[in-house]
């Protein structure tokens, strides 16, 4: 029998057939492979950018009359050609659908990062994203008020420039008409009022007022009701507090305002200002004037003089206000005028009583002189200008006779607040002999015993209880 064939290894042929379209070779996961998207973020410039609907029917609108033109232009059966021709596009060559499957099944993972990067471009193109409005107006509102601190900059500079130019300027010398017309143009603005006033619109201009038909009654504004304030202890404010400060003292104030000549330097910022206070007292008695320099800026006291003040008043008054004027303070100082005032006319009328009283024991008065005296009396009991004037600086008295000298002293001293306090004392000078037979020191507790009437009965009484003790009658 013949052997059957023998079994024919099965080799692969060296001419490899073509692969089936649905296999796909390998290749790179989609996380770890560069993207376009991936690229595009790093390098705009790698995707064309897309033009918007509205761009491309701009460019069709100019297209349009370029080929109006080159119509009317060409003959007709160049025209006829151009019609027949049909517009052709851009066609990508015909791909199997096991092709088409492939390509869609890579493209597939990076569709959603291009479709992020379209969004991106969309948004780049229109423009910038909304803007929150809150924001944008507290930006408008910072940008105001940064104006208005601009302007109002200008404004105090200025001011500083023309404050300085007036205290270099000689009290003679006037300012030109321009430089003046300036000036008050710039008061004008900062002060926030008008220059001219408003006219009102004359009826000739009114067209309405030659129709024939009644004038339109016009309702009544409603009155606006004032609010009334909040209850507070602040201090009120006042248009004219001056009548009110001079309400519980006798004194009355007046100040004239000025700049001070050649005191403040070119380069300093500070404004000063200086005041002069005239202080005049009942019957102009008391009188004094005082010169302030203060600091407009900070409403600071800067230096303080006392010009003026009465004679009488020196020794006393005088010495305490200088000390104050050196430490700039005001407050005490003029505390100081209105209580010695006070205590000064009451020391003089003490002294007018005690003339009156005692005038046989003056020891430069004579019998005629305390007849007049008398007289005077008995005609008027109010102090008149004359005698005021003559004690009012008056600090001692003496009484005497043949045998027994009795000096009375009253000075006024200030306290820390400027408060006028009286020191009143006696001294008694009697002979050697009547001090040898006193063997109780009667003589030495004179004053002590003044001081102790003087608690309880007052000045005058206790005057009169020591002469009619130490005087015979």
């Amino acid at each position: 029998m013949d052997e059957p064939p023998r079994k024919r290894r099965k080799t692969s042929s060296p001419v490899r057939p073509p692969s089936s379209p649905l296999r796909k070779p390998p290749r790179r996961p989609s996380f770890a492979s560069p993207t376009k998207a991936s690229l595009a973020r790093n390098y705009p410039t790698l995707l064309p950018t897309r033009t918007s609907p509205r761009q491309d029917i701009r460019a069709k609108g100019q297209q349009a009359p370029e080929l109006f033109v080159d119509g009317a232009n060409s003959s007709p059966e160049d025209v006829e050609e151009s019609s027949k021709r049909l517009p052709r596009a851009f066609s990508a060559p015909r791909r199997s659908p096991l092709a088409e499957a492939s390509s869609v099944q890579q493209n597939q993972p990076s569709r959603p990062a291009e479709e992020a990067l379209d969004t991106e471009g969309q948004k780049k193109g229109t423009g910038k994203p909304p803007l929150d409005p809150v924001l944008e107006n507290k930006k408008q509102e910072r940008a105001r008020l940064q104006r208005e601190v601009e302007e109002l900059e200008a404004h105090v500079s200025r001011c500083t420039k023309e404050i300085q130019a007036e205290q270099k300027r000689e009290a003679n010398v006037d300012l030109p008409h321009a430089q003046r017309a300036d000036l008050i143009k710039f008061i004008v603005r900062v002060a926030g009022e008008d220059a001219q006033e408003e006219r009102p619109t004359p009826v000739s201009s009114l067209l309405c007022s030659f129709l024939p038909f009644s004038a339109l009654t016009i309702p009544p504004t409603k009155q606006s009701r004032p609010e009334k304030p909040i209850a507070s202890h602040q201090p009120v404010e006042l248009k004219d507090p001056l009548p009110y400060l001079e309400m519980f003292t006798s004194f009355s104030l007046s100040t004239q305002p000025e700049l001070p000549k050649n005191k403040l330097l070119s380069s300093s910022s500070r404004v000063h200002q200086k005041h002069t206070i005239d202080i005049s007292g009942p019957q102009k008695l008391l009188t004094t004037q005082l010169v302030i320099t203060i600091d407009c800026l900070s409403n600071e006291l800067v230096d303080m003089h006392v010009i003026r003040l009465p004679s009488w008043a020196e020794r006393e008054l005088g010495t305490f206000m200088r000390a104050k004027a050196k430490e700039r303070d005001l407050g005490n100082a003029c505390w100081a005028i209105d209580s010695f005032w006070d205590i000064a006319t009451k020391r003089a009328q003490y002294w007018h009583r005690c003339e009156k009283a005692f005038a046989r024991l003056h020891p430069q008065r004579t019998i005629a002189d305390t007849d007049d005296t008398a007289a005077a009396a008995t005609e008027s009991s109010i102090l008149s200008r004359k005698d005021l004037s003559r004690h009012l600086g008056r600090d001692t008295l003496f009484l005497q006779d043949k045998h027994v000298l009795l000096k009375i002293n009253w000075c006024i001293l200030f306290d820390l607040t400027g408060e006028a306090e009286s020191n009143v004392k006696v001294e008694c000078a009697v002979p050697a002999v009547w001090k040898e037979a006193d063997a109780s020191g009667t003589f030495d507790k004179v004053p002590e015993t003044f001081d102790l009437l003087c608690q309880t009965k007052g000045v005058f009484e206790a005057t009169r209880i020591m002469v009619a003790l130490l005087f015979s009658q």
